[in-house]
């Protein structure tokens, strides 16, 4: 029993280092088998690059009006929105916090499935921004976000009412 068991672990040595060898690349190449598995660094600073050096890349092809829709949702950290669209605006409300003011916003939007919508838009300053995914039929949201205060938002879950806007 024992020797079987160590003739499958030698097998598999064996069979690994001619994987190796197969896919080792030669001394001419630039790249070694040892830097393919190196993982790079991980940002931790942000780059110094002026404002308006790169400039926006906005494609408005498949733009979406959402005029109308209302769509009212909780996070799963239980913390509870109220989304109102214009034609050219949202209003944001937190439902769960009273101290907090109503705030509105240029947005954009496209339409990207069947009741299904990517809707963007910045925090005034560019400080921050906001990309949900709005799935009218499933009734779920999907949200990431950068807020005021450097607060990291990556969250979903359910929408609990919707009030059809014009788009439909």
């Amino acid at each position: 029993m024992n020797t079987l068991k160590i003739s499958a672990v030698v097998l598999a040595l064996t069979m690994m280092s001619g994987y190796v060898a197969a896919n080792a690349v030669d001394e001419a190449s630039s790249e070694s088998v040892e830097n393919k598995m190196e993982k790079p660094s991980i940002l931790t600073q942000a780059p110094n690059i002026p404002a308006g050096v790169i400039p926006d890349e906005v494609d408005l092809s498949n733009a979406a009006n959402l005029e109308e829709l209302e769509v009212q949702y909780t996070y799963s950290s239980g913390r509870a929105y109220k989304l109102k669209f214009y034609d050219d605006r949202v209003s944001f409300t937190q439902l769960d916090a009273g101290h907090i003011p109503t705030l509105t916003v240029p947005y954009r939007a496209k339409k990207i499935g069947k009741d299904m919508f990517l809707v963007h838009w910045l925090v005034p300053g560019r400080i921050g921004h906001v990309s949900l995914i709005l799935d009218l039929e499933n009734k779920r949201i999907n949200a990431s976000a950068l807020m005021p205060g450097q607060m990291e938002l990556f969250d979903g879950g359910p929408i609990v009412d919707v009030k059809r806007g014009k788009y439909m």
